[in-house]
């Protein structure tokens, strides 16, 4: 049964309609379900984690006290729901940037500011907002220091607080149109530097945030001083696709957290404390930047001439936004792999200009096989 958050029930609404179907787990697909998935599990008696430790889980200010309480390493920060106050901080701290957001992680829109000014500009906004569906009733701001460094993402399926680690990836960031957006997540090897190192802290940081059950995404940042928190979101990653993370890991965290909710002793017998192995060169390319991308190429031609590159997997439409129409290029995922790292780059550079705000409608043929990946 799915549940649309917390906006048309209770948790005890919700585990009362629940309970007849014997359910086995419950998970939140989207950060605003987080709380709710918590307390149903409580309600219902099945495993999950803790209602006590959620609002660490569900706020970013918290989850950094959360780290702090529990001596591990985080972020500089400071929250408050005065522009005025924000700005101080920062003020007093004196190096720059620092990044300015709202608390609430089911809230989005980060902003890099440059000094007082721009953070109590950006303060401002977000008090001012309209809180949104499954974000915070009160709004308030989160001002911490900037985290310069390369960014990444930890996977992991948990079951009695011991985990499998599913997967590592370097997150890559591209400017466009002034803005900077997710470009690219690149899978890394689980025995290179800095990953072993990475996965050590993200478990320390599952730990303080009380994540013992099911699913989680860890995206860190690799700093001089060692790997940083940025956000945790206890819930499957939006670019998990199950049979192409098997073709690339020898497993995939959909099918890992099912087992861990149905078979807890198959999972700590068979998967608890080890990991992904990188069978193949892999990356997830974001493509279109949620329909901002300039008109371009009709999208069917444009999705079967990517579809067509040998690297390619699949490539996963995005939900079409307001205002974006026939006229503009598609936007989404691309899952790809290949054996070879240098076709793997080929074809995203050639998705890049099916997708650039130059490309032709013309037909742009697809380049040779170098090494189509057989793993």
């Amino acid at each position: 049964m799915r549940l649309q958050s917390a906006l048309d029930t209770t948790p005890e609404k919700a585990a009362a309609r629940l309970r007849p179907y014997t359910p086995v787990c419950v998970l939140a697909c989207r950060q605003s379900g987080v709380p709710l998935a918590d307390a149903l599990a409580e309600r219902l008696g099945l495993p999950g984690n803790s209602v006590a430790s959620s609002p660490a889980r569900h706020d970013r200010y918290r989850a950094g006290e959360a780290l702090r309480h529990a001596g591990v390493r985080g972020a500089a920060q400071f929250a408050g729901d005065d522009s005025a106050a924000l700005a101080d901080w920062a003020a007093l701290r004196g190096s720059r940037p620092v990044t300015v957001g709202p608390v609430c992680l089911a809230d989005r829109g980060v902003t890099v500011c440059q000094g007082p000014d721009e953070v109590r500009e950006t303060a401002d906004r977000i008090l001012s907002a309209r809180p949104r569906p499954g974000g915070a009733p009160s709004p308030r701001a989160l001002v911490r220091e900037f985290l310069g460094g390369d960014a990444y993402t930890v996977d992991t399926v948990s079951c009695a607080g011991r985990r499998y680690v599913a997967a590592v990836r370097r997150r890559l960031t591209a400017r466009r149109d002034g803005r900077v957006v997710h470009d690219r997540s690149l899978l890394v090897s689980r025995t290179l530097a800095p990953v072993p190192a990475l996965i050590a802290y993200a478990h320390e940081v599952l730990d303080a945030l009380g994540v013992v059950h099911g699913p989680a995404r860890t995206t860190v940042v690799q700093t001089p001083a060692g790997p940083v928190l940025l956000k945790n979101s206890a819930l499957l990653g939006d670019d998990v696709l199950p049979g192409y993370d098997d073709v690339c890991l020898g497993a995939n965290p959909a099918d890992l957290t099912a087992l861990a909710c149905t078979a807890p002793d198959d999972f700590l017998s068979r998967w608890a404390g080890l990991g992904y192995d990188k069978l193949c060169e892999a990356e997830v390319i974001v493509i279109g930047d949620r329909g901002r991308s300039p008109a371009g190429p009709g999208g069917a031609a444009v999705i079967g001439a990517i579809e067509a590159l040998p690297s390619v997997y699949c490539f996963t439409a995005g939900p079409a936004p307001a205002g974006h129409g026939p006229g503009r290029p598609p936007f989404g995922r691309v899952h790809a792999l290949n054996g070879s790292a240098r076709q793997l780059e080929r074809d995203r550079l050639h998705i890049h200009g099916l997708t650039s705000p130059a490309a032709l409608a013309a037909p742009t043929p697809t380049p040779r096989d170098e090494a189509v990946c057989a793993c």
